[in-house]
Order: structure tokens, then sequence, then C-alpha cells
């Protein structure tokens, strides 16, 4: 029966065991025709990127600094700092106005940093786009007869002149800006947003259980975002919200199984002559065996996210055959 355990336990009871190599060599013999191939689909560019901090532990990576993003533009900046005071002014009106508004403006203005180096455009767009998505919903129900009117979605007059100078304002600088415009080039569509919608429902029951692999600024990050599309309009920025939220969980689980296939190529290599911990430890770090733990524990459900994210049949037997190496050890 499987024991669920703490990173540090996990290293402690593991280390000088020795893997079962008759088993685990008929695993990898079997395996032998994939693992040397590129058998993990590439991160997608716009989305944030993954990789492993000192600790072992999935870390979100920051973007890059804005210089390189070519932010040093004088009228880009003006552009920013217009759209900045925009939100500010928007979320000045305060709770009594803004209503039901009130958190999203504010998590958005949290956003805009007053120093544009600060800036992180994919945090940046996920919440100018959710303004957005909220101004469309005022537009289209004002726009039909009042009788039949959702005045559940229908913003008080001076929010919504405020919110419509914030969102375009916002709008211009990502136009201007090379990784907003990358960012507003995410796809939408009906059947690409069915396909991401089940992709979230696969996805949920492993990124709610992310502590053992992550740092805790990521989870918060990832359950975040996650949870922030849940229940996201079926518009264009709805869609587009989806999309990006998609794209960053297939970059996570992308690090997650690349970790993965560098500790069963470890093994394949070093023909487990090694005790199991050095290996797990000298490839994916000092969280390895909680990395392998999380592997074996959430293996179902990582074939229907290998699935619903179309990685492939190869990902599926990479995740068998990780789990197989964890079972070894993991009592």
């Amino acid at each position: 029966e499987a024991l669920i355990r703490t990173p540090e336990l996990i290293n402690v009871e593991i280390a000088g065991w020795v893997l079962d190599a008759k088993e685990l060599q008929k695993s990898i013999l079997a395996a032998q025709g994939y693992l040397n191939g590129n058998i993990l689909p590439t991160p997608f560019p716009a989305a944030p990127q993954f990789e492993q901090g000192q600790d072992g532990k999935i870390v979100i990576v920051a973007d890059p600094a804005s210089a390189a993003l070519g932010r040093t533009n004088q009228d880009l900046i003006e552009l920013y700092i217009e759209a900045r005071g925009k939100v500010l002014a928007l979320q000045a009106l305060g709770k009594n106005r803004l209503g039901s508004i009130e958190n999203l403006v504010y998590v958005c203005a949290e956003h805009f940093p007053e120093n544009i180096a600060q800036v992180s455009s994919n945090r940046l767009w996920s919440k100018i786009n959710t303004l957005r998505g909220i101004l469309e919903l005022h537009e289209t129900e004002v726009a039909k007869p009042q009788d039949i009117r959702d005045i559940s979605v229908i913003l008080d007059a001076t929010v919504a002149f405020y919110l419509s100078d914030a969102v375009k304002q916002s709008n211009l600088f990502i136009a201007f800006d090379e990784k907003g415009r990358e960012l507003d080039r995410l796809a939408h569509g009906p059947e690409l947003r069915q396909r991401n919608d089940l992709a979230l429902v696969a996805s949920r029951p492993i990124i709610i259980d992310l502590s053992s692999v992550a740092d805790y600024a990521t989870v918060n990050i990832v359950i975040g975002d996650h949870n922030s599309v849940t229940n996201a309009s079926k518009t264009i920025h709805g869609d587009q919200a989806v999309e990006r939220v998609v794209q960053q969980e297939s970059n996570f689980y992308v690090r997650l199984l690349l970790i993965t296939l560098r500790i069963a190529k470890a093994f394949d290599a070093r023909g487990m002559s090694e005790p199991a911990s050095q290996v797990i430890t000298a490839i994916a770090g000092q969280n390895g065996g909680a990395i392998l733990e999380f592997v074996i524990r959430h293996k179902e459900q990582l074939h229907k996210v290998a699935d619903a994210f179309g990685f492939g049949t190869d990902v599926q037997k990479l995740i068998d055959l990780v789990a197989g190496i964890a079972a070894n050890f993991l009592i």
C-alpha cells in the first residue's frame, strides 16, 4: 500500500535502496525505442515557462528583462504610463461603485507596477483580458432591449466609462508591446474551446495537488489561473484566457515529464549499477523522490492529461515507465 510522504522522508527512506534490476531492465529495454527520441511536445513560447529551482521543486520562470522585450522605446513607455493611470483611476472609484468587480480591478492594478521594467507580460495581459471580458459582457447586455437584459452583468454607468477608458488605453499598450501582441494572437473558437475545457477538467485533480513538486508561489499562480477560467465566458476574450491557461499547464507538464524522462534515461545509461536514491538525486535534485512519488500517485490522471492535451502515445509510455521505476522503491 502506498504511503504519502514528505520529500524529506522519501529521500531518507530510499537512501541506499537498490531497484529491482531484473524487472526494471525489462521496462527499460522495452522503452529504449523511444527514450532517445524527442517524445515531449515543445513548450508554448507565449505562455509562462517552468524550470527546477535550487531545492528541486518546479518554479515558474520570471519574464525576461524589459530591455530584452524592447520596452526601452519612449513611446511604448508613455503608452504604459497612460494605461497604468487609467487602471488606477478605475480602482480609485472604490468598492461601493465597483461592486462585484472590485477584486478583479484591484488585482489588475497590482500588475501595473510604476516601473515598466518590473512588468510581467503574461500576468498583465491575463488581467487586462479579464477586464476586456467584463466590458464585453456589459456592452452586449446594454445593447439588448431592456426587458431581456441580464442586469447581473450590467455595470454602473460611471464604472463602465472608466473601465472602457482603462481597457482601450491598455489595448494600445498591448498592441505596441511585442509580447502583448503575441498573446493577443492566441487562438480561439468553439471547437478549440471545447477541447480546452476538457483538458482543464482532466488537469484539475493534478493542479490542485502540486505542493510537493512546485514551490509556494508557483502553486498559487497555477491554481489561481486555473480557477480564474473555470467559468470563463464563451467569447473571444474568454476563449483566449482559457487557451493561455491550457498552454501554461501544458508547459508545466512538459517540465514535469522532462524531469522524469531524464531519470528514466539515467537508469538506462547507468544500467542499475548505482543505488536508486543516488541516481535520482543526481538527475532530479533533492526533490526527485517526491516528483516520482507524485507521478505514481497521479499515474492514471496523467494518462488522461496526456490524452486531453494531445501529448501522444510515447508520453503515455513514459508515464508508465516512470511509475514502474517509482513503484520499485515506494512501498
